[in-house]
């Protein structure tokens, strides 16, 4: 059917309209925050008119879409922002595209930040609060302490990989110092370890949260404070040496220990282990800790610019953790 309108429109000098799609936010947009879709398109269509219709169809606001920002794949060769930052009115809405463009959106809403943010933030807090690691476990799952030989822990050298996956080690590992406290922090999603750029990312996210939506949420501000502890006890000021990973993901048949991924259990198990140096499962117990380099090296722009990110928003007393590079 579609593909006869298409043959009947060129037979009659018409051209068939553009197909497309238009991609919103689909929790939705404050009433007074910038407001920004994109239409998808199959080939360019920079001016083509927009409307946005309410749940009963009127049109509420209308405008054409921008100049060409790129493309999105094979089929969708041209991407064009949609600006509709002047709608302020609550409710539901779609956004049609017209002229020589088919396209629409899937309804979205438009509502007040703690309207549309609450739960989602009520509901990031709980399963950060699920992924706690160390001495300060909420009640929620019935989780108990784990990992407290955390804090002190030894620090190995950086291990050389090998495998399929690049992620088998291919050496002993070699202890290089410590004991270090790295007790706390967040497991890492999917298993129990803790990564220093992902504590921080997250970190970062958390706190921007509480500085634009809610101050006063204890639950939010609880959670990070746990988070900055940790991310305050992997930089090393004496040392100048940030650590960047606690536990170990894949074992190796070859050396004779196991890794994180290879044995499933509850996080709090761990300490209860009875092992010894050469033991199969001595770094479950005591897991190794790594740095992001050598002390007083450079460490990578991408973990050095997630660490300050966070850092810049915590107290003062965190924010020595980026030190110099």
């Amino acid at each position: 059917m579609v593909a006869g309108v298409a043959l009947l429109a060129t037979c009659l000098g018409a051209r068939a309209p553009v197909a497309g799609a238009v991609r919103v936010d689909q929790v939705g947009y404050a009433v007074h925050e910038p407001k920004r879709a994109f239409l998808l398109a199959e080939a360019p269509a920079g001016g083509a008119p927009f409307s946005v219709v309410d749940s009963g169809g009127a049109t509420v606001l209308s405008g054409r879409v921008g100049r060409r920002s790129g493309g999105w794949n094979a089929r969708f060769r041209a991407v064009h922002p949609i600006d509709f930052s002047a709608l302020r009115r609550p409710g539901r809405y779609r956004i049609l595209v017209g002229g020589a463009v088919d396209a629409a959106s899937p309804p979205f809403r438009v509502a007040s930040r703690d309207a549309l943010f609450r739960k989602l933030v009520d509901d990031t807090v709980r399963f950060f609060q699920a992924q706690r690691d160390g001495a300060h476990v909420p009640a929620l799952l019935d989780r108990k302490p784990s990992h407290l030989a955390d804090r002190r822990a030894t620090v190995y050298d950086t291990p050389v990989f090998t495998g399929d996956g690049g992620d088998v080690p291919a050496a002993p590992l070699e202890p290089i110092g410590g004991p270090v406290d790295v007790e706390g922090g967040w497991f890492d999603a999917g298993d129990f370890v803790k990564f220093t750029h992902a504590t921080a990312y997250s970190l970062a996210e958390l706190l921007v949260v509480r500085r634009d939506l809610d101050r006063h949420d204890r639950a939010l501000a609880a959670e990070t404070r746990h988070g900055l502890r940790w991310l305050d006890k992997v930089w090393d000021e004496r040392r100048k040496v940030l650590y960047v990973q606690v536990g170990l993901g894949t074992g190796s048949e070859e050396f004779g220990f196991v890794g994180d991924h290879d044995v499933w259990r509850l996080p709090e198990a761990d300490d209860a282990l009875e092992v010894q140096p050469g033991d199969a499962e001595y770094f479950i117990k005591h897991r190794p800790v790594f740095r992001a380099a050598p002390p007083g090296r450079r460490i990578s722009p991408n973990l050095a610019g997630r660490v300050a990110a966070a850092a810049s928003r915590a107290p003062r007393r965190v924010s020595r953790i980026v030190g110099r590079p």
